[in-house]
């Protein structure tokens, strides 16, 4: 899972242009390849929970990291950065509790 989101990421870096699959403009593959490594980094964390430990440390180096690497790359830089950016939601869904009537009827 891993290599896969790299893989996309480095994927969507360079490709020179819109592509079109099958001609027939159904899927945009220049806005398909991004958002799915950002979702591919999105499974790897969640896959990886019980090994890591979402607490406030963490999670302000995770921030930074992400922010630096967006600024460094600013085109492309948030498909690489999404795995930290991540870690930084999931923090935040651990550290701050959510009233009963959201854990019921949470949809999400």
């Amino acid at each position: 899972m891993a290599f896969l989101w790299l893989g996309l990421s480095f994927l969507s870096s360079h490709l020179p242009e819109v592509i079109k699959a099958g001609g027939n403009n159904l899927i945009d593959v220049k806005l398909f390849i991004p958002l799915f490594s950002v979702f591919m980094a999105g499974s790897l964390l969640y896959s990886l929970k019980k090994y890591l430990r979402f607490n406030l440390f963490g999670g302000i180096i995770s921030l930074i990291v992400a922010s630096l690497i967006i600024t460094s790359f600013p085109n492309f830089g948030y498909q690489y950065a999404a795995l930290f950016i991540l870690f930084v939601v999931f923090v935040i869904a651990n550290k701050i509790p959510s009233p009963k009537w959201i854990k019921k009827n949470d949809l999400s």
